[in-house]
C-alpha cells in the first residue's frame, strides 16, 4: 500500500511543482541494485540488554526514494532539509511498517 508524505514546502521538479511524495513498495530487486537504505547496528550493554541504532545510507536512500516515488533523484536532492528525514521515515514504512511506524533513528532497548 502506498505511503504519502506531505512536504513542508513545495518541491520544484522538471515536471512541475509537487507538494507530496507517494512511496510505493519497492521490488526485491531494488535491494540488490541499491543496497540497504536503513542500517541497524546492535550493541550489547553491560547489563546484558541489547540496544540498537538505525541510520540511513543517504546515497542509497535517494535511489530508493526516486524509484519508489517516481520523482527524479536530481529533483529529490533539492528537497528542503527539514523534510529529508521525515520523508525517509515515510519511505521506510512503505516496505518495513514496523520500523517506519516509530522514529527510525530512535535508540531502543530490548
Amino acid at each position: 500500500m502506498p505511503v504519502t508524505y506531505k512536504l513542508s514546502e513545495p518541491l520544484q521538479t522538471h515536471k512541475g511543482e509537487i507538494r507530496e511524495l507517494v512511496f510505493k513498495a519497492p521490488r526485491a530487486r531494488a535491494f540488490l541494485d541499491y543496497g540497504t537504505p536503513l542500517v541497524t547496528t546492535f550493541t550489547e550493554n553491560r547489563d546484558g540488554t541489547v540496544s540498537y541504532r538505525n541510520s540511513f545510507d543517504y546515497a542509497c536512500c535517494f535511489k530508493f526514494m526516486a524509484e519508489m516515488s517516481g520523482v527524479d533523484q536530481s529533483d529529490l536532492e533539492m528537497m528542503a532539509a527539514a523534510d529529508l528525514n521525515e520523508a525517509l521515515a515515510s519511505m521506510v514504512s512503505a516496505f518495513a511498517p514496523s520500523v517506519g511506524a516509530k522514529d527510525p533513528l530512535e535508540n531502543s532497548n530490548s
